[in-house]
């Protein structure tokens, strides 16, 4: 069962913050919405059709495989460089929005919650997990074949995994809800407290133009400086 700490202002965040980063290496991921649970995305519901009528089928592995094999067989013209092992290619596919057993983590507490707060708790209250990180796997390793949660540590493979300072956990049992010993979830408020939270993670630079360093992300952090007149004077 995971510690929830109520966050409701910078002053009390920061004083998490500073605790979490005595205690050693943390990792961090930001939820819209505390409800959120830590089950990566191919195996939560509504991921598997059943195509005669549409209702929710249960996790396979044997089909999660040909789904990594047709995303190695077709994504070859759009990439620069080659995978070197089975967990890179499952990175990018998770990185450009595919089901798979992995789930996103940060190294950083303000990306982490930049991500939480993005949508200002609109959609919810905003929760950031915060993890002792499990033992790493290798790039020698298969995803398939691990036995506990491990954590995988990418080569920086895309300009915004890097800018993200991005770390993965893959999961052995991907429909489960991943709930390790020691597990903390920093809950954050809605409505104004929230926004003047997002405003310092946008003080200190974390922001869509940051995280994401293409000209999308620069194009939708110029487009929310208009909308909330975040210009310098």
């Amino acid at each position: 069962m995971a510690t929830i700490v109520e966050v409701k202002n910078w002053d009390e965040w920061a004083r998490e913050i500073r605790q979490s980063e005595q205690q050693g290496l943390k990792l961090y991921r930001g939820v819209t919405s505390h409800v959120h649970k830590l089950v990566p995305k191919i195996g939560r519901p509504g991921i598997r059709k059943d195509p005669s009528n549409g209702a929710d089928r249960t996790h396979s592995e044997e089909d999660e495989k040909k789904l990594l094999d047709l995303f190695r067989l077709t994504a070859r013209p759009f990439l620069q460089h080659e995978p070197r092992s089975e967990f890179e290619w499952l990175v990018i596919a998770q990185h450009h929005g595919a089901p798979t057993r992995l789930l996103d983590w940060t190294q950083s507490s303000l990306i982490a919650a930049f991500f939480a707060m993005e949508r200002a708790g609109t959609e919810g209250r905003p929760a950031v997990y915060v993890l002792d990180p499990p033992g790493r796997s290798a790039d020698e390793d298969t995803p398939f074949s691990i036995r506990d949660v491990r954590m995988y540590l990418p080569s920086h493979i895309s300009p915004r995994i890097q800018a993200q300072r991005g770390v993965f956990t893959a999961h052995p049992c991907p429909a489960s809800e991943y709930d390790p010993p020691g597990l903390t979830v920093w809950l954050f408020p809605e409505g104004r407290a929230c926004w003047e939270l997002k405003q310092v993670i946008d003080t200190c630079g974390f922001n869509r133009a940051s995280l994401y360093p293409d000209l999308d992300g620069l194009a939708e952090h110029v487009g929310w400086c208009y909308k909330w007149g975040r210009f310098v004077a």
